[in-house]
């Protein structure tokens, strides 16, 4: 009788060591990206300077971010892209203007678009908990020092806007935070870090580029 026991037991340990799943795993894909424009349908990018909602001292945010753009999309569009001076667009940078943006597109060629839209780079000092000092427990905040970090907000509002009907084609707000222990961290350094997000998913949509993310690979 015990040994039939011993027999079922190793039987159904054996059964449960086959069923259960290793450790997962990640895995790195490359997706494809789904853009909202038709193959072939942009023939050229206009890329502006941005209208700046917070205009920063010493760094210019939205003439910077329309520097980077028409950099790195030339590269990826072949030639396909151009910069429009301050001088054309003054006026409707900032604006949902159609008729403003028509006759800033007069004369471009069919499948010509304008990239615009608004910037802002912000910054505020907040207090938080050194959590690398020592402490008596979670409720013991009176013993604990207070440190500062600065928090710079990178927001744009990001528009593609037809030459030709001055309607906008396409339209996404797009929001990044990153907090830094150093408060003297320049303007310029927190925009490079933050506006790279913004530009790879602007880029996403604009390209159809595809990007690698992570996924969990669960094995039994």
């Amino acid at each position: 009788m015990r040994t039939r026991a011993a027999i079922l037991l190793a039987a159904l340990l054996a059964a449960v060591a086959a069923c259960a799943s290793t450790s997962p795993v990640d895995v790195r894909l490359s997706i494809p990206a789904s853009s909202p424009f038709a193959p072939g349908s942009l023939t050229a990018i206009l890329v502006t300077d941005f209208h700046d909602q917070a205009p920063l001292p010493d760094f210019e945010t939205g003439r910077a971010l329309g520097d980077q753009l028409e950099a790195e999309l030339a590269r990826a569009a072949k030639g396909q892209v151009g910069r429009v001076g301050r001088a054309r667009v003054p006026a409707v940078a900032g604006r949902d203007d159609p008729a403003a943006w028509k006759a800033a597109g007069e004369g471009e060629a069919p499948g010509t678009v304008f990239l615009a839209g608004t910037v802002s780079l912000t910054a505020r000092i907040l207090k938080a908990v050194d959590k690398t000092q020592p402490d008596d427990g979670p409720f013991d905040l009176a013993g604990r020092a207070l440190v500062s970090k600065r928090r710079w907000t990178f927001a744009a509002d990001v528009r593609v806007i037809s030459a030709a009907t001055g309607e906008a084609l396409y339209q996404r707000t797009f929001l990044e935070e990153r907090d830094y222990i150093e408060l003297d961290k320049p303007a310029e350094f927190a925009f490079h870090e933050l506006s790279e997000r913004v530009r790879t998913k602007l880029y996403q949509a604009l390209l159809g580029t595809a990007s690698l993310e992570t996924r969990t690979l669960l094995r039994r």
